[in-house]
């Protein structure tokens, strides 16, 4: 549904003094259906408004300067059905400055379709098509390069993080890859301390030990979700983001052709047989391009998603927080799914989502889904990128 802008704003002026670099004025708009209004905000971050009729679906909007609402650089970040004609929502409010563009881009609040529609494509895993709903969060606009891996390996080692791998790369503005999922788990929590900023992983329910060594299978208990720090994303988080607001579409631009081959070439991706200049005829080495190549700096469009993201389809495969469940899209009714779904209870195989450099056009798909041993990884072909909290 395409809601109306409105133009009804509140300006909130907050002091954050425990939160070093906290945002200290945030802007919030209602965009709803009609004659939709703030009229109050009750501490700690309460926000009530008015709408003409119980009927339509509201976001919430925030920006960080007033200017922006006109600029077009306001954010979703918190979303709902209208349900009556008074209406109280819980503002999110940032707990640290916000992070440059230039490394994490704002995925908005709200419903996706998650799944394959192409009745082309006769994949099981990826059905049915069902609707749900993810939070907003943000998510590294590039796959994780081999130089921050190296700066947040070095200093984990001297704050208890003793057994990160090495990781490789082509060189330092590629994707570190030959990771395990738990040494991508435990870097984001290295990498969230570095920058002062909450933990995720914990090795027990009461979340009072910080996951920093060793292959402890994780629970989603153990998982501190509302932290701002880093972390994996979730299957239903990742898909949401490589859409980048599109609906339907094969891959991460513009693609409803009846032929999702018809819809890429080797100016939008890296996968195997793209042509891209660091594919060799090797059978040894990781024909990785550096991350954002794709920017249009080479020969070939912008290719950003609509969120800003990059890399979304090919280069390397990328870890996410879920177990791999084949039947998962089965769980629950195609409309009733749970919010935030954080995957299977259990399983063999982490979800890898994006696929890679020696992959098929048809893997590159958003719908795409598969799986690898969380203990072992794949080699050259698999690396990630965080997300975190607000």
């Amino acid at each position: 549904m395409l809601l109306r802008r409105l133009t009804f704003v509140l300006s909130l002026c907050m002091a954050f003094p425990a939160l070093a670099g906290a945002q200290t004025r945030m802007f919030y708009r209602i965009s709803a259906g009609t004659n939709s209004a703030i009229v109050a905000w009750s501490r700690p971050n309460l926000l009530v408004w008015t709408n003409a009729a119980a009927v339509d679906r509201f976001n919430l909007e925030w920006a960080f300067d007033l200017s922006d609402f006109a600029n077009g650089d306001r954010e979703a970040v918190a979303y709902g059905s209208v349900t009556d004609v008074t209406i109280s929502v819980a503002a999110p409010i940032p707990t640290t400055a916000r992070p440059s563009r230039d490394i994490l881009r704002l995925i908005p609040a709200g419903l996706f379709l998650m799944g394959n529609s192409d009745t082309n494509v006769n994949k099981p895993v990826e059905s049915p098509v069902h609707e749900v709903a993810v939070g907003a969060l943000y998510m590294d606009k590039y796959e994780v390069r081999k130089s921050l891996w190296d700066t947040v390996k070095s200093w984990a080692a001297t704050n208890g993080y003793t057994d990160l791998a090495a990781g490789a790369g082509t060189d330092g503005t590629h994707p570190v890859q030959v990771l395990t999922w738990y040494d991508c788990v435990k870097w984001c929590n290295a990498r969230s301390e570095m920058d002062s900023l909450t933990p995720v992983y914990h090795t027990d329910a009461a979340k009072t030990n910080v996951y920093r060594t060793g292959t402890n299978v994780l629970d989603a208990s153990f998982v501190l979700w509302s932290a701002n720090g880093y972390r994996l994303p979730t299957e239903a988080e990742w898909e949401k983001a490589a859409r980048g607001g599109l609906v339907t579409n094969h891959y991460p631009w513009p693609s409803t052709s009846a032929a999702f081959t018809n819809d890429i070439d080797g100016s939008k991706a890296n996968y195997k047989g793209s042509g891209d200049p660091f594919e060799t005829a090797a059978t040894t080495d990781t024909d990785t391009t550096p991350v954002g190549y794709f920017n249009g700096g080479m020969a070939g469009p912008d290719m950003a998603n609509g969120y800003g993201l990059y890399d979304m389809a090919g280069n390397v495969s990328e870890w996410c927080w879920d177990w791999y469940g084949t039947n998962y899209y089965a769980t629950h009714p195609t409309n009733a799914w749970p919010a935030d779904p954080t995957g299977p209870t259990g399983g063999a195989q982490r979800v890898t989502r994006g696929c890679n450099w020696n992959n098929p056009v048809a893997a590159l798909r958003c719908a795409a889904r598969a799986g690898a041993n969380p203990a072992t990884g794949s080699g050259g072909y698999l690396g990630f990128r965080c997300v975190r909290g607000l």
